[in-house]
Formats: C-alpha cells, sequence, structure tokens
C-alpha cells in the first residue's frame, strides 16, 4: 500500500512501488500512467526521495493461461515502463494511448500474442467462422476489474480452462475511449460529420443482438454473455433516440430522462464475468438530450451555436 511505501522511504529503507501497477487486475492504463511513485501530494526530503527506487509492475496468474496471458500483460506494461522512466510531468494520456496502439503493433510483430490469440479464441466460442457478432460485443465490454471477476474464490479454481467470454475480452479496448472522444467532441461543436459517426455505431450496436442469439444456438457456452448483448442494443437505441432529441431540437421530459437512466443503470449489471464500457458516454448524450442549454438547432449542426429552450421554441 501507498502509506506503508512512504513511512517505509521516511524511516530509511530503500522501496519499489508495486500498488498502482497491478496489471492483473484489469485496470485501465491511464490508471497506471498517472500513478507516479513519488506524486505531488506525498511531501518527500531529497533524501527521502532518493530512496524510492522505481516500481514493479506485477502480474498474478490465477485467471490466465499460457494462451490468454500476453493479452493481460501488453500493452498496459508499456505506459507503465514509461511512467517509471519518466518525470512526474508527464501526464498526457491521449499522447499515451496514441502511442501505446503503435507500440501494440510492435509487440506483435516481435511475437507476442495478445492481438492474434483473440482471432482463434473467437472461433472457438463461435464454433465456427462468422464471429462478427462475438467481435461487436468483444470491442465494447471488459473482465471485471479488481477482484470481482472471481469474487470470494468461489468460481475459478487451479484447474479451470480459462475458455469463456471473459477470457476473450480485453483490458482497456480502444473503441469505447474512441466511442467516447466522439460524443465529447459532438456535444462541444455539433458536427453533423461527428453526428453521422455516432450514429452509425449506436445502429451497429442495436442491431448485433438478433445476430448474436444466432451465434448462442450454434454456441451454448455465449448463452451467459446474452444479456449482455441485449443490454448493449438497449442502450444503442437509448443513444440513437437522445440523438435524435439533440439533432431535431426536440424536448426530451424528464419522465424520459428518468426511464432512459433507469435503462442505463441496468446495463450495468455484468454477463459472463465481464461489463459494459459504453454506458457513460450514451448517458451524456441522455444527460444533454435532456439539457434545455444543449439544443441543436437544425441547419446549423456545424456550429457551436446553443440555445435556451425558450428561445429555441421561439424559433
Amino acid at each position: 500500500g501507498r502509506e506503508a511505501f512512504f513511512e517505509s522511504v521516511k524511516k530509511g529503507y530503500r522501496a519499489i512501488l508495486s500498488h498502482g501497477y497491478y496489471i492483473d487486475l484489469i485496470q485501465h492504463a491511464d490508471t497506471h500512467y498517472l500513478n507516479d511513485p513519488v506524486p505531488d501530494s506525498v511531501k518527500l526530503t531529497v533524501e527521502e526521495t532518493a530512496r524510492v527506487l522505481g516500481g514493479e509492475a506485477t502480474m498474478w496468474s490465477e485467471l490466465v493461461t499460457p494462451e490468454t496471458v500476453d493479452s493481460r500483460i501488453w500493452p498496459r506494461l508499456a505506459p507503465i515502463a514509461e511512467r517509471l522512466w519518466s518525470p512526474a510531468s508527464v501526464r498526457d494520456v491521449a499522447s499515451m494511448y496514441a502511442r501505446m496502439k503503435v507500440v501494440s503493433r510492435e509487440l506483435e510483430s516481435l511475437g507476442l500474442k495478445h492481438i492474434s490469440y483473440r482471432g482463434v479464441f473467437m472461433r472457438r466460442l463461435a464454433n465456427g467462422y462468422d464471429t462478427q457478432p462475438l467481435e461487436v460485443l468483444l470491442d465494447v465490454i471488459e473482465p471485471l476489474k479488481i477482484y470481482e471477476r472471481n469474487a470470494e474464490d468461489t468460481l475459478y479454481t487451479v484447474f479451470s480452462p480459462m475458455t469463456k467470454i471473459a477470457d476473450a475480452a480485453i483490458p482497456d479496448p480502444e473503441l469505447p475511449r474512441e466511442f467516447g472522444r466522439l460524443v465529447d467532441e459532438y456535444l462541444a461543436a455539433h458536427s453533423d460529420s461527428l453526428r453521422k459517426a455516432i450514429v452509425q455505431q449506436l445502429q451497429v450496436w442495436k442491431d448485433n443482438h438478433s445476430k448474436f442469439i444466432a451465434l448462442v444456438r450454434n454456441s451454448p457456452v455465449l448463452k451467459e454473455a446474452e444479456m449482455l448483448s441485449l443490454n448493449l442494443s438497449k442502450i444503442a437505441a437509448v443513444g440513437l433516440d437522445a440523438m435524435a432529441h439533440l439533432h431535431e431540437g426536440n424536448d426530451a421530459s424528464k419522465e424520459w430522462l428518468a426511464d432512459q437512466l433507469d435503462l442505463l443503470e441496468a446495463a450495468k449489471v455484468p454477463g459472463g464475468r465481464c461489463e459494459l464500457q459504453v454506458i457513460a458516454p450514451i448517458q451524456k448524450l441522455v444527460e444533454a438530450a435532456s439539457d434545455e442549454n444543449a439544443r441543436v438547432i437544425p441547419g446549423f449542426e456545424n456550429t457551436c451555436m446553443l440555445m435556451p429552450k425558450s428561445q429555441l421554441n421561439a424559433k
């Protein structure tokens, strides 16, 4: 723990920090990247700071196999390495993610299997070559974090094969981050091109459930993720409704807002020891659609022009 770490340093011991770098806990890369061994919030003398030797990334192996272990280590270990050799002032998360994507491909070319393993895994789960509906779902889910996947050590043992959808799902997938960025940029500028990109992605998610159900009939092992797929379809429909309100300038009632928030909250329930990662940006769309100060004026989608609802109604 951090308190014991800094207490040791102040008592004269040299120390290596592992807290915040446990990559087996399936946390996002930015969580590790922003975890500096000597943060500004901790006041150490020059001598005490010199006793901080650095940090270590730790990988416990209860929930991995030789097939999946690379995906649990890479590419998130690269940002941790950069954190440990960089000044605390280096904190540009967007830059980190952009470079991590490049490094990830370089690592694969060196023989790591953190990307390529998933294709084989998906074909096995889908019991065939048509893996697209499964891939659509996998791109927006993550295994449960911290110790939730095997809460109280009740589900897995050393004999568990680790061949479920949670083993195909990767930590920190790119698509939820990119979708969140699109939503933020759209709500800031209301660009029509961004609107179309968001609507297109939401439509893919909405339509995917019927295709996923066909996979489940062919491969019952996917049954445990059926509710995840259904919830993705439901919240995508919520997002499409919110986008229509924003684009057309229609009033979204308080009752509508409450109903949509209830649906989004229900979608947080895990399935197959995984959880959806696109609920937060869709909730932003819902809240913006119910905000009288965040109306998009039809015909002005490429501007940042916002008007109070009273003026909009007059128009």
